[in-house]
């Protein structure tokens, strides 16, 4: 997918993600693979700050160019974003430092962990959140209907292919 087709970027004033940002944007593809991004924040996020009146949000991804520039884009619109949810599965093919995580925590927002999005343990944690939506950008699980359930609006899963015909949704961002 290219990387122009999505959006353009928008500076966040904060160094650490806007060179994130800008080494993202600045390929001519998109990879569903996990990416090296060594860089760490040498200080606390310094741009403006997320919406904390919206749509409670919870983010799930992996550390793919379409995972994390989706995540970037949320933030980049300073969307509600009350945690993170990134996946141990992954890691057993691309064992590499999980940049949503990184991000996550650099916002100063939780971040979860889990092997199983669907066990009953990581449910009751992502109940607590209380979410509106769960968005899911290059997410490497397969979910059931009790995790499904959880959200008030439901799940959003944002995919770089076509998928099978629905009925359209209608969602805003302030």
């Amino acid at each position: 997918m290219s990387g122009a087709a999505l959006a353009e970027p928008r500076p966040f004033e904060d160094p650490w993600l806007d060179d994130l940002a800008g080494q993202i944007w600045s390929k001519p593809e998109f990879s569903m693979v996990p990416i090296d991004y060594e860089a760490v924040p040498r200080g606390p996020y310094s741009g403006a700050r997320l919406d904390e009146r919206g749509q409670r949000v919870v983010f799930c991804g992996i550390p793919s160019d379409y995972g994390t520039a989706f995540l970037l884009h949320l933030i980049g619109k300073r969307v509600n974003i009350v945690a993170a949810v990134c996946s141990t599965r992954w890691q057993r093919t691309h064992p590499k430092t999980d940049l949503i995580a990184r991000i996550a925590g650099h916002l100063g927002r939780p971040v979860e962990i889990t092997a199983n999005a669907n066990a009953e343990t990581f449910v009751r944690s992502l109940r607590a959140y209380q979410p509106d939506l769960v968005v899911m950008a290059s997410f490497d699980q397969i979910l059931a209907s009790d995790t499904l359930a959880v959200p008030s609006r439901g799940w959003l899963n944002i995919h770089p292919s076509l998928l099978p015909r629905c009925a359209p949704i209608s969602l805003t961002w302030s």
